[in-house]
């Protein structure tokens, strides 16, 4: 009978040593796939010839170790491994890369110059050093985000095709137990720094200016559940702010989104009782106008080639891979009516077969500032009454087609 040894997919951190190999006995061991964070060694194989039998393929090694006997991966004796290549190895301490014969090898060049492997060369060919960039080690979070220099640096092993997660393994895998870590993209960079977002939700709260896309890593969502994302964009020179929720799901899909406009008032106290119309919310000084459902499958509207916003099956597309989500903000939920080129008008696609039509626009005070009944128009920021550009701020528009009502909001910017 034989024995054997296989260890995938796994998060090996808590512990001082993550994997103690105090025997021999079995053959043909193999340690694919997973991530280590140790505060000693990763690997300590502790008497001589325990690891020739062990194959170490695509594994982040991570001591915090300050001792300079310690190191990812301690070996007795000078026995080498049966295979060892494509590993990450990190020891930004005193602790080495590799301990190997009670000789101390500081950093993966000096490992990759000793024969430490059966057959084929030295071993660890192609492995690499640096930071893996946990997503938060302390608290055993060994996600990678999606700059980590891990990604796509792997090799395909056979009938390892999944991460710890059941995400399918790229063709060129990522080093450790799991793919990057699903992120949410915020794109404003065409936006002037004049307005302020604020997105929270599912670990993230963050502050930031518009102007720039970044990317923000997001747990993990467990399958059966979703959680709620929250982003307002603030304009403080007029006053307003521009907010909508959305879910995403434990595909990572965004969707059964919704928004709300809010104004401030000076004094609430001013505030006749009979302004105010069912559904209205007084809170924090501020008069909260009903949520608003954003999405929709029957219609679009564009700002040139632009998508105000993607539905929801098109919301996965930016190119890092089929998890990160690619929120649409860039000449998506604001246009620009300067008469520049870029994002000059505001256009309804999608009902050419409506039969009846209805498009309005309202400033943060629900006064109309335009519409039409034309299908082909196309809004350039004009006020309908005195024919001058609106001010930048939020704005509500309502479309009305063959029963259809569709409201939401977007900002003008310029």
């Amino acid at each position: 009978m034989q024995h054997y040894t296989r260890v995938y997919n796994n998060y090996i951190s808590g512990q001082q040593v993550g994997v103690h190999v105090k025997s021999a006995t079995s053959s043909n061991n193999e340690l694919y796939f997973n991530s280590f964070y140790n505060t000693q060694r990763n690997l300590n194989f502790s008497k001589p010839g325990t690891n020739a039998n062990w194959k170490l393929k695509n594994n982040i090694f991570y001591t915090t170790s300050n001792t300079a006997a310690d190191a990812c991966i301690y070996i007795k004796g000078t026995n080498p491994f049966g295979e060892i290549d494509y590993n990450l190895y990190y020891a930004p301490n005193a602790a080495g890369v590799a301990n190997f014969g009670n000789t101390k090898y500081t950093n993966l060049t000096a490992w990759k110059a000793v024969t430490h492997q059966l057959s084929g060369g030295n071993g660890d060919g192609n492995s690499i050093e640096g930071n893996p960039e946990y997503f938060d080690p302390s608290n055993h979070l060994l996600d990678i985000g999606p700059a980590a220099i891990v990604n796509n640096t792997g090799l395909h092993i056979n009938d390892i095709n999944n991460d710890l997660y059941g995400y399918s393994r790229k063709d060129i895998p990522t080093i450790g137990a799991n793919e990057i870590t699903p992120s949410l993209i915020i794109n404003t960079k065409m936006i002037n720094g004049k307005f302020t977002y604020h997105l929270s939700g599912n670990g993230i709260s963050v502050i930031q200016a518009t102007g720039s896309k970044r990317v923000y890593p997001i747990n993990r969502i467990e399958p059966g559940i979703s959680k709620t994302y929250k982003l307002y964009i603030m304009e403080t020179e007029y006053n307003s702010e521009f907010t909508f929720l959305f879910d995403i799901d434990a595909y990572y899909k965004i969707s059964n989104v919704r928004g709300v406009y809010n104004y401030y008032i000076d004094n609430i106290d001013s505030l006749a009782p009979d302004s105010l119309t069912p559904g209205d919310t007084l809170y924090n000084n501020t008069l909260a106008i009903d949520t608003l459902p954003l999405d929709s499958t029957y219609y679009k509207i564009v700002n040139g080639c632009e998508l105000v916003f993607l539905n929801e099956e098109n919301t996965i597309d930016f190119d890092y891979n089929s998890l990160t989500i690619y929120l649409v903000l860039q000449g998506g939920l604001f246009f620009t009516p300067n008469n520049d080129g870029f994002f000059d008008k505001l256009e309804i696609k999608g009902v050419d077969n409506a039969i009846n039509f209805l498009f309005k626009i309202f400033d943060i005070n629900d006064q109309l500032v335009y519409e039409t009944h034309n299908k082909s128009d196309a809004w350039n920021g004009l006020h309908k009454d005195t024919g001058q550009l609106v001010l930048p701020g939020a704005y509500k528009y309502a479309l009305q087609a063959d029963g259809e009502v569709i409201q939401g909001q977007f900002l003008i910017s310029y």
